[in-house]
């Protein structure tokens, strides 16, 4: 998946905590990480946390983005230590 990402330039959404992990998943690896903080039932809350995001989004290239029911964070992936 990250690699197809990165390669379609497309940005990764995901609940799994696994793809937050820059050992792992360095900026080379992915294009842009959504990580999830809502809980899956409540459909409406991520509507409305995506609409918020996509009304005024950030660069997404090279970025974690955090997506909580009230607000998003926006943290750079950090390149690969190899």
């Amino acid at each position: 998946m990250a690699t197809f990402s990165k390669s379609e330039e497309r940005i990764l959404i995901t609940n799994d905590i696994d793809f937050t992990n820059s050992e792992h998943f360095p900026r080379e690896k992915v294009f842009s990480v959504i990580w999830l903080r809502i809980p899956q039932e409540k459909l409406e809350s991520s509507i409305s946390s995506f609409s918020k995001l996509l009304e005024n989004p950030p660069e997404f290239e090279g970025n974690l983005i955090t997506l909580y029911e009230d607000r998003f964070t926006v943290e750079s992936i950090p390149p690969s230590l190899i």
